[in-house]
């Protein structure tokens, strides 16, 4: 295999993972969306290849997600559409769309243009790949988890309530009834004994599935649950035909090494950028 065909390799598997992490986005948006009276303000627009998903306030879900092939100009189309809309949102930048491709050119120009348009760098996230292909079989996790399917988000609620410490809070729990009950969602519970002490999602869209959010009551942290946790939702991955596997972590934090730890190799690392049109119109 020739350097070239690496570079491309690598160029595809971090749009696939890039598409497949905007694919989860999408669903929870379509879900919050379907509210009555849509309280949370959900817009989703394309702009050729370009996805962006806004809902009402800074969310980390707000995302552009460019894919390499955009012009200046239609990069512009995407900023000014933000500044229109009054939105807050992340915005990436990848090893493979670091450079713009229309037309192509060997000058770094993406990240100095957005931030000569008021984007501002937040910090870097590393995105963890597993294949299942390479995964022996997985016995007993020794560890006592619940599954919850994607008619189950109900009784979900009440144990991650638990985990989380969210008591009632109506923004958590509209998210799961709304954002976290599509098709393709999976919700698990590990409890010590009969006490639920923590939560995790997996998202399924044909065959890729993302390790979503995980938490461990700090009362129970340093029991290798989430290590369990992320056993079993790969094992549940692969028997749903899931080829791979892969989430997403803040740099240097012990999500990233409990992942390392269950086989996850690092894909690519990736800048997180954020553009704030409110403080950018004050700006202006």
């Amino acid at each position: 295999m020739s350097l070239q065909e690496l570079w491309l390799h690598d160029a595809k598997q971090i749009q696939l993972l890039q598409q497949a992490h905007a694919d989860h986005i999408e669903s929870i948006y379509s879900g919050l969306a379907k509210q009555p009276g849509n309280p949370d303000d959900v817009r989703m627009q394309a702009f050729g290849g370009t996805r962006t998903f806004l809902a009402y306030g800074f969310r980390m879900e707000n995302r552009v997600i460019f894919t390499g092939n955009e012009s200046l100009v239609e990069i512009e189309n995407v900023l000014d559409y933000l500044i229109e809309q009054r939105a807050s949102s992340a915005i990436e930048v990848n090893p493979a769309n670091f450079y713009h491709s229309q037309p192509f050119s060997w000058q770094a120009e993406l990240l100095s243009y957005l931030v000569s348009r008021g984007c501002q760098l937040r910090h870097f996230r590393c995105v963890w790949q597993l294949s299942t292909d390479s995964v022996a079989p997985i016995g007993s996790t020794q560890k006592q988890i619940v599954m919850y399917g994607p008619k189950e988000i109900e009784s979900y609620l009440l144990p991650a309530g638990e985990v989380e410490s969210i008591g009632e809070s109506d923004d958590y729990r509209r998210r799961l009834r709304y954002g976290e009950s599509q098709p393709g969602w999976y919700h698990y519970v590990g409890y010590t004994g009969e006490i639920p002490c923590a939560s995790a999602s997996l998202f399924v869209k044909g065959t890729v599935g993302y390790l979503a959010h995980a938490y461990t009551h700090p009362d129970y942290r340093g029991r290798a649950i989430q290590g369990a946790l992320i056993r079993e939702r790969v094992r549940h991955a692969s028997t749903l035909g899931c080829r791979l596997v892969f989430s997403v972590t803040d740099s240097y934090t012990q999500s990233g090494r409990n992942l390392q730890r269950e086989g996850f190799s690092l894909a690519y690392n990736y800048l997180m950028l954020v553009y704030d049109s409110a403080s950018v119109a004050s700006r202006s």
